[in-house]
């Protein structure tokens, strides 16, 4: 996950400049990873759940924000552009909101997003009746 080093990246750039940061905020443009890290409900595997738990020590899900794919100055070199329309892109100096302190910026997201059941990186729920089970006693599994 990107968004990983994304998060850690932060923490290195925050202690190099020499000015006081006010407000941070991330960018991603996957409502998928978005929703793995505003999750509270749903268990994830542990790769994923690993690199959601150093985001959410680095970050909170308030901070982060979706940006749509065509936005998204980190996926321009990927698009199959000459160099002479690379270096006129937003590639090297990113979108121009991010230089207005407007309102231009994407907002967050109001919707909630949550991991959907039949997503392969969810584990199941299983529910456990637990009791004291004595050494060899029999078992009965339903």
């Amino acid at each position: 996950m990107k968004l990983y080093w994304q998060s850690k990246q932060r923490d290195k750039v925050v202690k190099e400049l020499d000015v006081t940061v006010a407000e941070v905020v991330f960018y991603t443009d996957s409502k998928v990873v978005l929703g793995y890290i505003g999750n509270e409900r749903r268990r994830l595997y542990v790769y994923v759940a690993n690199r959601v738990e150093i985001i959410r020590t680095i970050s909170t899900p308030d901070q982060w924000r979706y940006i749509e794919s065509y936005k998204n100055p980190a996926d321009t070199a990927t698009r199959g552009l000459q160099a002479k329309d690379l270096a006129e892109s937003d590639w090297h100096n990113g979108p121009k909101f991010l230089k207005c302190t407007t309102g231009d910026a994407p907002a967050p997201d109001a919707e909630q997003l949550t991991p959907s059941e039949d997503d392969p990186e969810v584990r199941m729920e299983v529910e456990s009746r637990a009791r004291n089970i004595k050494p060899n006693e029999r078992i009965i599994l339903h």
